[in-house]
């Protein structure tokens, strides 16, 4: 049965806290960590990524648990209530590290409030992902879910990326900005997530064909068997990882090399993010004509252009910039429409043949994304180790014009090796 648009509005309410959630640390604790608790970059970098490669075997546990679970309030709903819970208390820790304690307490107190924060955010995300199968009739029907999804998902990120460096810079920066936008938007979050919650209560129910009911190792083994959902997969982590090396790079740019307070950098990943929503339309239309396995390439080599011209742009100053952010505005939309809506047309097709459930598939699905979005933080940090990063470092010095080069070359190489590992399926003419 296809959802209705209350549903689908209810459904996509919590794409906002999951867009705000993965894009505020993914943005800005590097620059946190390092910039205003004086962590070295590579410090800061492990702390980062350590506890999001923990979702490699969490998010498939969660999602196989979730596809088992029964319960009088629905399978997927009391493990997206935990999640709501620890992802607010968790997020407040996170960017609330107490002032006064040495640097290795900073480092522990970091790693272990973001251990917490990607571990809730898995009860909730992995389950509610599984729902888009389940809300849909056939593959058009998951598109349309799926872009509305997106659509919300995307006002999430722009209240991350564009209103966070807003609200520091609103409460003067330092530890108390950073603990106001933490307790602003987490407080949006734990609302927008209540919404789905509450209102998912219809179409959270057990599949009427049996499930597989094997132990999470064989479930992995036959989701390693679907040669398609591998390579798309191994293409989503690296354009996430390139997504994230170049969120994370932001604002450094912001500051060192353009010279500008920290609040530009929401100016800059709001003017893109805003570009993204408006995107979406054309997106849909593009995957209906070229299908999403050549879109998801499409979108890659978009930013490569765009990457391309960062140099000279930053160069040139602010107004250069802003039209690179544009182009890869427009790309990302595509970098989330595409994945997705392959995503959950392959887990629906193998909950339909009884092979998994859909919550086998998008634990991997979620587990993917997070450590994407986390390995790119973490090779930023190691590049700014690698040119000699320092927070004294001044526009127009050769280690910005190295700043630069590396914003820009970082990411472009990897949304070059996401197009390499797409390009055996697109040879092969799928559409879908």
């Amino acid at each position: 049965m296809s959802a209705d648009a209350k549903t689908v509005a209810a459904y996509g309410a919590g794409s906002i806290a999951t867009g705000i959630f993965s894009t505020v640390p993914s943005t800005l604790l590097l620059f946190y960590a390092t910039n205003l608790l004086g962590l070295p970059p590579y410090e800061a970098a492990l702390a980062i990524v350590a506890p999001k490669l923990w979702a490699i075997l969490w998010d498939p546990m969660v999602g196989r648990w979730s596809d088992r679970h029964r319960s009088p309030w629905g399978r997927r709903r009391p493990f997206m209530l935990a999640g709501l819970l620890g992802m607010l208390a968790s997020f407040l820790a996170l960017f609330g590290v107490p002032s006064g304690i040495g640097g290795g307490a900073t480092l522990a107190w970091i790693a272990i409030a973001y251990f917490i924060l990607a571990t809730t955010y898995s009860l909730f995300a992995v389950p509610y992902t599984a729902l888009v199968p389940e809300m849909a009739e056939d593959d058009a029907d998951r598109e349309r879910i799926t872009a509305w999804r997106i659509f919300f998902a995307l006002a999430g990120v722009l209240a991350g990326a564009g209103t966070a460096p807003a609200l520091i810079s609103a409460a003067g920066g330092g530890r108390e900005g950073y603990l106001l936008m933490a307790l602003v938007l987490g407080s949006a979050s734990a609302l927008a997530m209540a919404i789905t919650v509450i209102g998912t209560a219809r179409i959270d129910r057990p599949r009427a064909e049996s499930v597989d009911a094997n132990p999470l190792p064989p479930s992995l083994r036959l989701i390693a068997r679907d040669a398609a959902f591998v390579r798309l997969v191994i293409a989503y982590v690296v354009a996430f990882t390139a997504v994230g090396a170049f969120s994370a790079l932001v604002p450094y740019v912001v500051v060192h090399v353009l010279a500008q307070d920290q609040s530009w950098t929401g100016t800059l990943l709001g003017t893109m993010i805003l570009t993204s929503v408006a995107g979406l339309p054309v997106w849909s239309r593009i995957l209906s004509r070229i299908g999403a396995w050549r879109s998801f390439a499409f979108a890659c080599l978009i930013d490569v252009t765009a990457l391309a011209g960062l140099p000279l742009a930053t160069n040139s100053g602010v107004n250069g910039t802003i039209v690179v952010f544009v182009a890869m505005g427009f790309a990302f939309a595509g970098l989330q429409l595409a994945p997705f809506s392959l995503a959950a047309h392959l887990a629906s097709r193998a909950a339909d043949q009884g092979l998994l459930g859909e919550g086998a598939y998008t634990g991997v699905w979620t587990a993917a994304e997070k450590v994407g979005l986390a390995l790119g933080p973490g090779i930023a940090g190691a590049g700014l180790s690698a040119i000699g990063f320092a927070a004294s470092m001044a526009r127009g010095s050769s280690a910005a014009w190295r700043l630069s080069l590396l914003s820009a070359a970082m990411p472009a190489v990897l949304f070059l090796l996401a197009i390499v590992v797409l390009a055996g399926r697109l040879a092969g003419h799928q559409r879908d």
